[in-house]
This record gives C-alpha cells, sequence and structure tokens, in this order.
C-alpha cells in the first residue's frame, strides 16, 4: 500500500490561523507534501488567500471580501480555530503566498472560491515559476473550464462530495484530478473510474488517524488534512 501525500489544508489550520502565512511557513517546517489554499479578489482587483466571503468569522473586521479593497481588508488581524486573535498576521496576498513557496519544493493546490481571478491567478504562477507544481481546484466547474480556456497546460481539479456520471462526463474533459470529500456520499464507482482514467485522486478532510488508516485502503494519490503533524507522523509506522 503506498502511502499518500500529506497536504496541509489551509496551512496548518489545526494550530495557527487558516491561510495565513504562518500557518503555510509551518507546513514547510513540517515538510509536508503540499498544502491547500483558497483565493478571492478584493473590490480593488487583489487577489488575496481567504476562504469565506466574508471577513466576519476568521478575522477582527467584518464584511464582504469582494466589496473591500486590499488596504481595508489589511487592517484586521486573523484568528484562529478557538478565537485567539494573532496580532501579526493579516490576511496574506497570493502574491505573499508565492514568494514562500518559491523557496521550497512544496505542491500547491489553490482552491478558485468565485469565477473571474482564473487569468490573473494563472499569470501569478508562471511569472513567479510555480505553475507545475500548483493545481488549481474548484467546486465550480466554469471556473476549472475557464483555467484551461487561458492556459491548458494548467491542473485542474475538480472538488465534489457525490460525483454523478453525467457530472464527471461533462468536466472529465477539463480535469487532470479530482478532489473527493471521504464520506458516506464517496461513490465507490466514480472512484474508481477517476482512477482508470489516469486522474489524480485526493481525499478530503481527514483529521484523525482512524479515518486516515480507512482512507489509506482506497490509495489515494494525496490527503488533505487539518493536522498534518499528526498525518506525517504515521508515515513512519
Amino acid at each position: 500500500m503506498k502511502f499518500p501525500g500529506i497536504v496541509a489544508h489551509r496551512g496548518v489550520s489545526s494550530l495557527y490561523p487558516e491561510n495565513s502565512l504562518i500557518a503555510f511557513e509551518k507546513a514547510v517546517e513540517l515538510k509536508a507534501d503540499g498544502i491547500e489554499c483558497d483565493v478571492r479578489m478584493t473590490s480593488d482587483g487583489r487577489v488575496v488567500v481567504m476562504h469565506d466571503a466574508t471577513i466576519d468569522r476568521t478575522t477582527t473586521g467584518v464584511g464582504y471580501v469582494c466589496m473591500m479593497t486590499l488596504e481595508e481588508i489589511r487592517k484586521f488581524h486573523l484568528k484562529d480555530a478557538s478565537g485567539k486573535v494573532w496580532d501579526d498576521q493579516a490576511i496574506p496576498t497570493f502574491d505573499e503566498l508565492l514568494d514562500l513557496i518559491k523557496s521550497n519544493n512544496l505542491l500547491m493546490r489553490i482552491e478558485m472560491k468565485e469565477v473571474g481571478l482564473e487569468k490573473q491567478v494563472v499569470e501569478k504562477l508562471k511569472s513567479a515559476g510555480l505553475a507545475e507544481r500548483a493545481t488549481l481546484t474548484s467546486f465550480l466547474p466554469m471556473a476549472i473550464k475557464t483555467v484551461k480556456s487561458v492556459d491548458r497546460s494548467m491542473k485542474t481539479a475538480l472538488i465534489t462530495e457525490r460525483f454523478a456520471q453525467a457530472e464527471y462526463e461533462h468536466i472529465r474533459p477539463d480535469i487532470d484530478a479530482v478532489d473527493f470529500c471521504f464520506g458516506p456520499a464517496l461513490d465507490r464507482q466514480m472512484y474508481d473510474r477517476a482512477r482508470d482514467d489516469g486522474l489524480i485522486l485526493d481525499l478530503w478532510t481527514i483529521d484523525d488517524v482512524e479515518t486516515f488508516r480507512k482512507a489509506l485502503e482506497w490509495e489515494p494519490d494525496f490527503v488533505t488534512t487539518n493536522y498534518p503533524q499528526i498525518m506525517l507522523e504515521q508515515k513512519g509506522k
């Protein structure tokens, strides 16, 4: 049984603010195989690393990302899952994250949370020399198709919880991978179909050892976790 690559979900988000530079720095220190992040666009056209449509849950501020400028967003501090405020951490720009990743060998799984920023994301990755190490992912088929229209060579992945045959046939020409939710809705037939078609397979989000061991039986290429520090320990066992 092969051991999958371990992807740090929003960085080491179990210990640090999700999608923060420190969370990604800690993933580098742990020697994770990759990181997962989320990107959105501000009202002044800047790509930032942020999961939610609003900054309410993860920062000391309130408001929609798409209705705030980068300067406005950066006035607030990030919070971790416990609610602790990290005064030295603000929402990173995508450029800042790329600067961090340049100096190591981590793979990147970049979730596009909205349509409209694909061209800018692709251009930034290529300019940074990181296009080969990146997979652009999304729940949104339109975002994936737009990436391929910008640059057919960019790797893409559909994120899904329940994958119907019709959906698969529609998106198959535009994806290189599938990120499957490892839960009761996971269809083994569709999983095996994707494997047989040569797609890279990732399982998310796996946060305990028992579930991780069950996931290993599916022989995924990657496992995405909020606890990379725990899953990486399993590698030597």
